[in-house]
């Protein structure tokens, strides 16, 4: 490391890969001397040499003069330079990844860059068990940076959490307000609703999936999805009163064709369901989801949901809420109650 009033340089070495590569390599070889192969032998010569080429060299520099933060990355075949500008970072965190096996769970870790339009920039694409290290990282670069950690992304979220406003749009009455994620991490959430279209009985959830991603109706998979949607509707703040008949209301699918890439569906009522996904209904949906895919609208929301139901028709986006998603919503949401007859005069 180091460090001055004005600049900090931090190195981070693929140490890890490098030692399961001279394991690898050691192993291998031994192999090979035992069975008297040179197939092996080079077999365990090359990863050897690959453990030492292909991982990179990571360079961390926070400088004031210049106001960047700049991450190069060097190996022996190649250099990548990545710059972000010191303003627009609100924190730095170590991101957790949980995964399950045979012997329990298990946590990886990696450290990350958290804009403040959102978007998260991790220093590597993988992660790894040396929590330390990366705690001892972020720590170093948020008090040379004088930002936060997850506390800040907190902050910011509730800061986002103001608009309150009411209206009528072609003959479509609605509100709209922002509220936080029921979930152990607080994220902000926009949702606008009007009840001039109502369902008497049961209801209809949409939820953006990851574009192309499948939907299981049967099986084990498709028990699992119920749970999952029925968390779903919790995290955005709807109830019993919002969606009733939960317990009894089961995966739609096939949806249509043209929603079908984008969104998953779970109803009381697989009748009335397909007759509310008129193309009319169907159409702006898809086009949302073409603008705004899951994962790659960085700034932008990271998922939106739609819910008919006794109490009309909310449409919720989660994650950053830029100065247009508002005028945004509010443009669906009418098409989708005037898609159902709903509003003043067509």
């Amino acid at each position: 490391m180091e460090m001055n009033s004005q600049r900090l340089t931090l190195r981070e070495r693929p140490t890890g890969w490098w030692f399961i590569g001279i394991i690898a390599t050691a192993l291998t070889l031994f192999i090979a001397y035992a069975e008297k192969s040179l197939a092996i032998a080079l077999i365990g010569i090359a990863i050897g040499l690959l453990s030492f080429l292909l991982p990179s060299v990571l360079t961390i520099t926070a400088d004031k003069s210049t106001g960047l933060l700049t991450l190069t990355y060097r190996s022996p075949w190649r250099q990548s330079v990545k710059e972000i500008p010191l303003d627009e970072i609100l924190a730095v965190i170590v991101e957790r990844l949980e995964s399950s096996d045979e012997e329990g769970r298990r946590y990886t870790y990696r450290v990350a860059i958290v804009l403040r339009n959102g978007e998260r920039v991790p220093l590597h694409s993988y992660y790894d068990s040396n929590r330390g290290r990366h705690e001892e990282t972020a720590r170093r670069l948020r008090d040379f940076l004088g930002v936060g950690d997850e506390g800040a992304i907190v902050d910011s979220a509730a800061a986002q959490m103001s608009i309150s406003q009411q209206g009528v749009t072609e003959g479509v009455r609605w509100e709209m307000q922002t509220t936080q994620s029921n979930s152990t991490i607080i994220v902000p959430i926009i949702r606008w609703q009007s009840d001039d279209f109502v369902l008497e009985e049961g209801f209809l959830y949409l939820a953006q999936k990851k574009t192309g991603q499948q939907t299981s109706i049967g099986g084990l998979l498709g028990r699992l999805n119920k749970p999952l949607f029925k968390k779903s509707l919790n995290v955005y703040g709807f109830d019993e009163l919002d969606a009733p008949g939960m317990d009894d209301a089961e995966v739609l699918a096939p949806l249509p064709p043209r929603l079908e890439p984008y969104f998953m569906a779970f109803t009381t009522d697989p009748t009335r369901a397909r007759q509310i996904l008129n193309p009319w209904t169907v159409n702006p949906l898809a086009e949302w989801a073409e603008r705004h895919p899951i994962g790659k609208s960085p700034g932008g929301p990271s998922q939106l949901v739609i819910l008919f139901g006794p109490n009309g028709v909310s449409v919720a986006a989660m994650g950053p809420i830029p100065p247009d998603l508002p005028d945004e919503l509010i443009v669906l949401g009418v098409e989708l109650v005037r898609a159902q007859g709903g509003g003043g005069e067509h």
